[in-house]
C-alpha cells in the first residue's frame, strides 16, 4: 500500500506534468494562429495595394475622358 504522502506526492506531479503539456499545446496552437494571421495580413495588404493601384487607373481614364469631353464642349462652343 501507497503511504498518504507519495501518493499526495504522485498526484502533484502528474498535475504538474498535465498542466505543462496543456500549457505546451496551448502555446503551440497560439504560435500557429499568429503565423496564419500574419499570412492574411499579409494578403490583405496585398489586395488592399492592388485596390490601390486599379482606383487609380481608373481615376486616371477618368481624367482623361472628363478632358476629352470639356475639349469636345469648347470646340463646339
Amino acid at each position: 500500500m501507497i503511504d498518504p504522502m507519495s501518493l499526495l506526492t504522485l498526484s502533484g506531479v502528474l498535475v504538474a506534468s498535465i498542466f505543462g503539456i496543456l500549457l505546451a499545446v496551448l502555446g503551440w496552437m497560439g504560435n500557429k494562429l499568429y503565423s496564419k494571421l500574419d499570412e492574411i495580413t499579409r494578403s490583405l495588404h496585398q489586395i488592399a495595394d492592388d485596390l490601390h493601384m486599379k482606383i487609380n487607373n481608373v481615376d486616371m481614364r477618368l481624367t482623361v475622358v472628363e478632358t476629352t469631353l470639356k475639349l469636345r464642349k469648347q470646340d463646339r462652343e
